[in-house]
């Protein structure tokens, strides 16, 4: 027990330098970059703006990159949420040869999903297959409002029907 006779220099010395290791290495410079965080909270089936995106400086390696998010978002999420890919899902490209407008759509419909416009035209129902292309408007009471693909052979009548107040749009299930 020679050691423990003489007074603990050597400990004492290593337990200062092991605290000065520390404090260097908890105030040391971390490399920052940005990455997408929500401002707001959106609905599932909502398309991604720029309004909706508060770029925000993390370390380096903390969030995966996401350099410009697009598409729609999957489900819910609430303010203050970071931005990543599995939150998003593509939006559908707008079929050749068919026009997008904007119609009510029931509450729960999402981006991809196929819905049918019931136009009644001088008492004659008349059912246009749509697309879902993303959702445009907040959930209300009404539903939401979307940008809907239709055929370009059908977009007038579509367009009147919506005019006049007597378009619906069906969401059937799978």
């Amino acid at each position: 027990m020679y050691w423990l006779s003489k007074p603990p220099y050597l400990r004492r010395a290593a337990a200062v330098l092991i605290l000065l290791a520390a404090l260097a290495w908890e105030i040391r410079p971390v490399s920052q970059e940005r990455r997408p965080f929500l401002a707001v909270g959106v609905n599932a089936g909502a398309g991604v703006t720029s309004d909706q995106i508060d770029w925000r400086e993390v370390p380096v390696g903390v969030l995966p990159e996401l350099a410009e998010p697009s598409g729609t978002f999957v489900a819910d999420f609430s303010v203050g949420t970071p931005l990543v890919a599995s939150m998003l899902a593509a939006e559908p490209a707008m079929p050749d040869g068919w026009w997008g407008i904007e119609v009510p759509v029931p509450a729960g419909t999402s981006a991809g999903t196929d819905v049918r416009l019931v136009v009644d035209v001088r008492q004659e129902p008349r059912v246009i297959a749509g697309l879902v292309i993303r959702i445009v408007g907040e959930d209300s009471f009404d539903g939401l409002t979307a940008l809907v693909a239709v055929p370009e052979s059908e977009v007038g009548a579509a367009a009147a029907a919506l005019a006049d107040g007597s378009l619906r749009t069906v969401v059937g299930g799978r």
